[in-house]
This record gives structure tokens, C-alpha cells and sequence, in this order.
């Protein structure tokens, strides 16, 4: 037999769930859709585009924007797919996080190591946003107060080599309690190298942790205030970039052929890290409203930061290409002329410094870029960290672990694990690359394109959906044609269901009565990843998925094994006290 009846999932719950109080309720509308999703793609990793572009060049990180654009997006429509196929969850009535999604495909053994997966690559996004929140929420501090303090765990004196070869102990380093200005780093960091706990770890937590505590559709409001701010950011820094260049500024090459500050190593984590958002997709399809298209939610947000993108990372590139560091060799230009000049790790570490323009430096303008630097980790990299939690706790709610534990998993978890390594050096680029390359390849985009082939392979077997999971493919079933007709209430089409939903509805008559108006804004949309107009087979889907899943990894290997040859990650005295410099 082709399908055996013995191995059949349990429906997923029904809408019923949010009732209990553990999930949230379909009331995510198309706006606030598309503001979750930018902040989830546009978070800590924008600020470091300019930094790959100047090390790379811009040929190759062009080509990757935008075929990872296409692939993340098409394999995120092609999971949503796969989640609406999972009996009881027709056009996402039910309710199946990420994880449900692979018991059901693939088995119990499967579901424990996607649950690995979606824990490594969304706590190590929440640690890199908690580090840069916390430490631009220091400069924050220094800003307005002229310091800001801290409980140093590991006092051990930091040591700054001058440009004469003067050696000196960075004041406040061997002290347990200290304050320090992070805006003015010109004598050191007293806190580079050290376990520090500090008052912006403190206001950051304060801001981020109770937000953990909500559903996911309770944090609309903030993703939408978070989104229109975000935009405002992103505008200002393109402008600022803009207005710096000047004659003495050359193009950006094609290809970094410089032997020094040149490297393709750290394109693929890069950009794999900001498109890593297809594991907080279940959780949003579980919360919108039943009309809200998830292909044109899907398109329209994954385009909007594709523009955000080339805007921020090539225009910062062509201003500061002097000063930013390489993600991969830890350099910059002007550091091969000046040995002592700390490269900046980001473009917010260019805004922030004093001084950056002569032309705006005390004007309005630039006071607006400085603001703009310390409200974007509140507004759009805080907002990202209580999704990355929520999505967490939920999935670990759904297969049965308690409250308590599901938020400190979830939410707790990835603070006491950031905590210690908010000053070390690098320890944001490497986080980049290691997470992207391992966890966010692997539950990204191989899983959910693996799931949606097999799919493709059960519907071409004629399989219903309680079958999908035990479906085996026979040699006389793959000449059956494309759409049998249906065996079982399980099989008939959502399109047929949602034809005659529509039918029956007097959608376009004058006469539509606000109530019944008010009703068709619940009837469900019919999602398919691949439009039906293109009449694809199900094997040409299969084979679709399977060949971008093979590009992916491809990509993920070569790019990991790029980023061990080329990283410099050696550490000394003279590093330790020029972190955040």
C-alpha cells in the first residue's frame, strides 16, 4: 500500500486554544503584518550592510540580496503551504507553530532536532540583540548623563598602546564598580574583555522583559509605532551618508580585491541572518485575520527591506568605506595607514561619534542622526527581541512544557547568556556569521523547502492530509494524473470551499448590508505558495524546492568554510581596550 492508515497526526487545535489563555487571537491585520515582519528581517543586522558591502564589494552582495530575497520569501510561502495542509489547520484555522509543522511531516525524531534548530538560530538572534540594545543603550545614557555605570564581575587591569608605543592601564578597569562615558573612548574601554553588568543591560530589560509575558498579537501596536520610527531612522542615515560624500570619495568596487581589507567570506552569514524570519512565519499565520493574504504580506514586507538594504548598506558603504570594518578580517582602510585607528564594527558606531561631518556636526542635522542612533536599538532591535521570545515560549507551549518554564526558556534564557559577552570584542559579527551559517540555513530554508517537497511528493501520491506523514510513492502511482478526484471530505479543495464561500456572499452587490459586509472580512484566503496559473506539476514543485534547498546549503558550507579561513580573531591587550572604540 501506498499510504498506510496506521501512522495518522492528531488534528492541531482549533482556534479554541487562544481561549485558554496560552496563544493570542486572529486579530493581526494586513499593516501590522507587514510591520512585524520588516522589524523581524530589518533588526540588528542593517546597521553592519554598509560593513559587507565596503569589504566585499558590490557585485556579490547584490546577486545574494536578491536571490536569498526570492528563496526566503518563496520558502516561507511554500511552509505556510505545508501548515495549512496539517488536518484540522485548513486556510489556518487551527493553530501549529513551527515545530508542530515538523512532527507532523516528518516524525518525533525530526521534531526534536528542529526543535534544536529553531532554538539555536532564534536565541542566538535574541543574544545579538540584546547586546548592541544594551550597549547603545549605555551610549544613551552617557550621552545625557555623561557616564553610565556598571558591576564589573572580572577586574583585571585593560591596557591602551599608544601610536608612540606608550603603554598605559585604562582607568576604572580594575575596579568592580565603575562608571564610564562610552561615547568617549579615546583612553580605552575600561570594559572590554569584562563580564560587566551594566545600567543599559538593566534599562533594556526593564523595557523588553515584560513584553515576554504577551501573546503575539498584543505586540501589534508596538511593531507598528517600532516600523514608522524604523523608516524615519533609515531615511536620516541615508541622507547623512548621502550629504558626506564628497570629491575625495572614490566608487565602490565591484570585487574587494584588496588583500587586507578585502573578503567575500562574510556575505552568505550576512545576509542569511537578516532574511532568517521563516521560523516566526507559523506564529504570525496563527494570529492574522482569516482575509489577510499571506503571499502578499510575504512579498510585500521581504521588498520593502530589500530596499531598505541596498538604500542603507550602499550608501553608508560609499561614505565611510574608509572606516568600516570588515565582518570577516576585522579591518578597515584607514587602519592600514594608522595601526592605532579602531575601524567602526557598524554604522551606528559612525553616527555616534563625534565629530563624523564637519558639516553637520553641532547643526540640527546632526544632533537628529545621533538621536536617531539611540532610539533605532529601542525601536527596532528591542522590538525584534520580545517576537524571537514569544515565538520560542509558544513553541515549547504547544508540545506541552509549563508556563514557567516556556518563559524562562524563551525570554529568560538568551538575557543570562548575553549578560557576560555584552563588551567582548567582535562578539557581533561572529554571532552573525556562526548563527546564520548553522542554525538559521538549516531551519530557515532547508527544513521548510524539505517539508514542502515532500508534500509535493504525497499530493502527487494521492495521499489526504492525515496520510501525508506515512505517504510512500509506488512506480504505478506516479502516472496518476495531477488532481485525482478527492477520497474523503480530507482532500476536497480549499479553493472549492472558498469559491463557494465567496459564491454564496453577496460580495459585490449594492445591497451588501454592513454586517454582511463585516462577515466577508472573516472569510479565509486561500494560500498557494506557486500561483496555479503557471500549471506546475507536483513533481516540478518537488523538484523546485529540493534544488533551492541545495543552493542554500551549497551557499551555507562554502560560505562557513570562507569565514574559518579568513576570520581574524586574535585577542590581546590592545583589542580588549578598543572595544566599542
Amino acid at each position: 500500500m501506498a499510504c498506510t492508515e496506521n501512522v495518522v497526526k492528531e488534528d492541531v487545535p482549533t482556534d479554541a486554544c487562544a481561549s485558554t489563555g496560552q496563544f493570542g487571537s486572529k486579530s493581526i491585520g494586513y499593516v501590522a503584518g507587514i510591520a512585524l515582519l520588516v522589524n523581524n528581517i530589518t533588526g540588528p543586522g542593517i546597521p553592519e550592510l554598509p560593513n559587507m558591502f565596503v569589504e566585499a564589494g558590490w557585485l556579490l552582495p547584490s546577486i545574494c540580496i536578491l536571490s536569498v530575497w526570492v528563496i526566503t520569501t518563496m520558502s516561507s510561502s511554500m511552509y505556510c503551504e505545508a501548515m495549512r495542509n496539517i488536518p484540522g489547520n485548513e486556510n489556518f484555522r487551527g493553530h501549529a507553530e513551527y515545530t508542530t509543522i515538523v512532527d507532523h511531516f516528518f516524525g518525533r525524531r525530526w521534531y526534536w532536532t528542529s526543535q534544536i534548530g529553531l532554538n539555536g538560530a532564534l536565541q542566538s538572534l535574541n543574544v545579538i540583540s540584546i547586546v548592541q540594545s544594551a550597549q547603545m543603550m549605555d551610549n544613551t545614557i552617557s550621552e545625557i548623563f555623561g557616564g553610565t555605570c556598571g558591576l564589573n564581575m572580572t577586574p583585571f587591569a585593560n591596557l591602551l598602546t599608544s601610536k608612540d608605543g606608550d603603554r598605559s592601564v585604562v582607568p576604572a578597569s580594575t575596579q568592580w564598580v565603575s562608571c564610564w562615558n562610552t561615547m568617549h573612548l579615546e583612553h580605552g574601554n575600561a570594559w572590554g574583555c569584562h563580564v560587566v553588568f551594566t545600567c543599559g543591560l538593566v534599562v533594556t530589560a526593564a523595557l523588553v522583559l515584560p513584553c515576554g509575558r504577551w501573546h503575539l498579537d498584543d505586540n501589534m501596536i508596538i511593531q507598528t509605532i517600532a516600523f514608522a520610527l524604523t523608516i524615519l531612522c533609515w531615511l536620516l542615515w541615508v541622507v547623512f551618508s548621502l550629504s558626506s560624500l564628497g570629491p575625495e570619495h572614490g566608487g565602490l568596487p565591484a570585487v574587494n580585491l584588496d588583500p587586507f581589507t578585502g573578503s567575500q567570506a562574510g556575505v552568505i552569514g550576512t545576509i542569511l541572518f537578516n532574511f532568517g524570519f521563516v521560523t516566526t512565519v507559523p506564529s504570525w499565520i496563527n494570529e492574522k485575520r482569516p482575509h489577510v493574504s499571506a503571499n502578499k504580506s510575504l512579498w510585500g514586507a521581504t521588498t520593502i527591506c530589500i530596499a531598505v538594504m541596498f538604500a542603507v548598506g550602499l550608501s553608508g558603504a560609499l561614505a565611510f568605506q574608509d572606516v568600516l570594518q570588515g565582518t570577516v578580517t576585522n579591518k578597515c582602510a584607514r587602519q592600514m595607514q594608522d595601526g592605532s585607528y579602531n575601524c567602526a564594527n557598524d554604522l551606528l558606531q559612525v553616527f555616534s561619534a563625534a565629530g563624523t561631518s564637519a558639516e553637520w556636526s553641532g547643526s540640527f542635522g546632526g544632533r537628529l542622526i545621533k538621536c536617531s542612533v539611540f532610539v533605532f536599538p529601542i525601536v527596532a532591535v528591542v522590538s525584534s527581541i520580545p517576537v524571537f521570545s514569544i515565538v520560542v515560549k509558544y513553541n515549547m507551549l504547544e508540545h506541552g512544557f509549563s508556563r514557567s518554564f516556556s518563559y524562562f526558556w524563551g525570554v529568560m534564557l538568551p538575557w543570562i547568556i548575553a549578560a557576560p559577552i555584552s563588551y567582548m570584542p567582535n562578539v557581533l559579527s561572529q554571532l552573525i556569521n556562526i548563527s546564520s551559517l548553522v542554525f538559521v540555513t538549516f531551519t530557515d530554508f532547508i527544513v521548510p523547502l524539505a517539508i514542502y517537497a515532500k508534500l509535493q511528493k504525497a499530493q502527487r501520491g494521492g495521499c489526504s492530509r492525515k496520510e501525508i506523514v506515512s505517504c510512500k510513492l509506488t512506480p504505478a502511482m506516479s502516472t496518476r494524473p495531477e488532481n485525482p478526484p478527492p477520497e474523503s471530505s480530507e482532500d476536497i479543495s480549499d479553493e472549492s470551499a472558498t469559491n463557494s464561500s465567496h459564491a454564496a456572499s453577496p460580495a459585490t452587490s449594492p445591497a451588501t448590508s454592513p454586517s454582511e459586509r463585516r462577515s466577508l472580512a472573516d472569510v479565509p484566503h486561500e494560500h498557494i505558495a506557486l500561483p496555479r496559473r503557471w500549471n506546475l506539476s507536483h513533481k516540478a514543485k518537488e523538484t523546485c524546492a529540493k534544488c533551492m534547498g541545495v543552493l542554500l546549503t551549497g551557499a551555507a558550507v562554502a560560505g562557513m568554510a570562507l569565514t574559518i579561513r579568513d576570520s581574524d580573531l586574535h585577542l590581546d591587550a590592545q583589542v580588549c581596550s578598543l572595544v566599542g572604540n
